[in-house]
């Protein structure tokens, strides 16, 4: 895969050598990611993959993928965590088709997911989708993993889904963007949306 190659300033290779050793032991995958969501909502963890999407016709209708995805059961139902990997990269503008296709279009699967999930804030939900902060080029990606997480949800794929976001303590654009994007959220929104350094990821795995 050639995100085992990559530049490494770039993060394509942290999930495959973070998350598929996590394989060997589900059990403790399951109590680490109990630790991260703050609850004992995972029973067993099912599957880890990387580069992983759902059937993008169900969902964004685009190449929206997570990182990591890691599935587990709770209660019997089939839930998720979607995960997004950071290192050196920052905010990055959309392109001609998805700037026109995302933010010029209130019919957009994006449009109508975010409006629909009840995980946003009036002031942001209430306004057409180019007018707020979500399609700046610094929250994008972090709302488009949401909401792809919020599709598998309202199309009875998930019971439940979490959004988690790993990057390095020393990525400043993180550690200020993440906690402001979630002051966009309602409280049934910060329910599903997480954040996480490295560094203190890896104080849980030892």
């Amino acid at each position: 895969h050639d995100g085992l190659y990559a530049n490494m300033l770039r993060s394509e290779h942290i999930p495959w050598n973070v998350f598929i050793p996590m394989a060997h032991d589900l059990s403790a995958t399951a109590k680490v990611f109990n630790k991260i969501l703050g609850a004992d909502e995972i029973d067993e963890v099912t599957d880890i993959r990387i580069e992983w999407a759902p059937d993008k016709t169900k969902c964004l209708n685009d190449n929206t993928s997570f990182d990591t995805y890691i599935e587990y059961l709770h209660n019997g139902k089939t839930c998720g965590i979607g995960i997004e990997v950071k290192y050196t990269e920052e905010g990055y503008p959309f392109g001609v088709k998805e700037r026109r296709e995302v933010m010029e279009n209130e019919q957009s699967k994006y449009a109508l997911a975010t409006k629909s999930s009840n995980w946003y804030i009036p002031e942001i939900a209430n306004l057409p989708i180019r007018e707020t902060p979500l399609c700046k080029d610094k929250y994008r990606q972090i709302w488009r993993n949401h909401i792809l997480g919020a599709c598998m949800v309202q199309n009875n794929m998930l019971g439940k889904f979490h959004s988690i976001t790993l990057y390095p303590q020393g990525n400043p654009h993180f550690g200020e963007v993440l906690p402001k994007y979630e002051s966009y959220l309602t409280d049934e929104g910060r329910s599903t949306f997480g954040h996480i350094t490295i560094e203190s990821l890896i104080t849980l795995l030892v």
